[in-house]
């Protein structure tokens, strides 16, 4: 072996370790990312205050059963109201223009608010 095969070796081997590192710290990130997430929803939840806006996109809301033999309930995510505009959707349930910022804001409160209600609802 040659001494520029034994560095292109060496070098190898130095590319694949960094890509081991590389991974797990994508991992630790990603954990990390979700569990913000559930805290920034926990806090969320537990401010949450349910508005008309919340009722009505919730009534409109098309909810589908996942895929034959699983349990999980859901919407398309891509049209959760019908139609595959969800931003033009939303505008038009609620009858009037909304910002993007706000958008964003109902979607992320959406699952929250019905759980609040089923919770709150007594047979």
């Amino acid at each position: 072996m040659t001494d520029i095969e034994k560095e292109i070796q060496k070098v190898e081997q130095e590319v694949a370790r960094n890509k081991v590192e590389l991974r797990e710290l994508e991992m630790i990130l990603y954990d990390l990312k979700r569990k913000l997430e559930k805290e920034m929803a926990f806090e969320l939840n537990e401010n949450l205050v349910i508005t008309k806006d919340h009722i009505k996109l919730l009534k409109r809301l098309e909810f589908e059963q996942s895929e034959p033999g699983y349990y999980a309930i859901g919407t398309d995510v891509k049209c959760p109201f019908g139609d595959s505009d969800v931003r033009s959707d939303v505008r038009k349930i609620l009858g009037r223009k909304i910002s993007s910022k706000e958008f964003e804001k109902l979607m992320k409160e959406l699952p929250l608010a019905l759980n609040k209600l089923i919770e709150k609802f007594e047979v």
